[in-house]
């Protein structure tokens, strides 16, 4: 049984680069997916159909949103997972979104997440990981990889896992956020990365702005929360 299909079935989007994040540690990777969507407005070439499809849909324009949908912008496509698939199928349409890469013959595959803040030791703000046989761009071969022993759960790591083993290059770049509420300011960190490594130019003031609200919302709340920081990225 076909678990995704992505339609249309002859969508050409061979040599793009491909660019998706997930809810995880402040929800950084939606966060920064929804505004490069919302801030280049990028055209909708695709969606994905999964037998594992949440049962939520959206109006935006005027127009019904569906969960898992592709766009693209010049030589950059965007995948936005509104909502994750049924409890318990993830891995299975993870995997066949990778399978679905690789027959599309996409350049490479960016995926955004984020890291939990309290492991932050030093003046960098994000780690990257990579497969094998991706290649640093001039701008990221100056920052900080992801520690020896660290290690990644969720959508990140399944993707990562699964590109690795077939040889395609991939990035994960993780932001430090906070694992507490949703956190702009790491968004915005990604996409600031996002801007150097593909040269464009991408407002992040909103995503500043949304972030200082947060923050003086809940001046606390970070200092509140006991919690031992651990060996784990999500």
């Amino acid at each position: 049984m076909i678990s995704a299909k992505l339609f249309p079935e002859d969508l050409d989007v061979q040599g793009m680069s491909l660019i998706t994040g997930f809810h995880g540690i402040g929800s950084t990777g939606f966060l920064a997916l929804n505004h490069l969507i919302n801030t280049l407005k990028p055209e909708r070439i695709g969606v994905f159909e999964t037998d594992y499809l949440s049962p939520i849909s959206s109006i935006n324009s005027g127009k019904i949103v569906t969960p898992f949908e592709l766009y693209k912008k010049d030589n950059l496509a965007f995948l936005r997972v509104a909502v994750p698939p049924l409890q318990g199928n993830e891995l299975i349409f993870l995997r066949k979104v990778c399978e679905i890469i690789l027959e599309k013959n996409f350049k490479e595959l960016i995926l955004l997440g984020g890291l939990d803040a309290q492991l932050k030791k030093d003046d960098s703000n994000f780690r990257y990981v990579k497969t094998s046989s991706y290649e640093l761009p001039a701008s990221l071969v100056d920052s900080t990889p992801l520690e020896d022993e660290r290690i990644i759960i969720g959508p990140v790591a399944q993707m990562l896992n699964f590109m690795e083993v077939r040889n395609f290059p991939t990035l994960g770049l993780l932001p430090f956020a906070t694992s507490i509420r949703l956190d702009p300011r790491a968004a915005s960190e990604a996409i600031n990365i996002l801007s150097k490594m593909f040269d464009i130019n991408i407002e992040v003031d909103s995503l500043l702005e949304q972030a200082v609200e947060l923050e003086n919302d809940q001046p606390n709340l970070i200092e509140n929360v006991k919690s031992n920081p651990s060996n784990i990225y999500s």
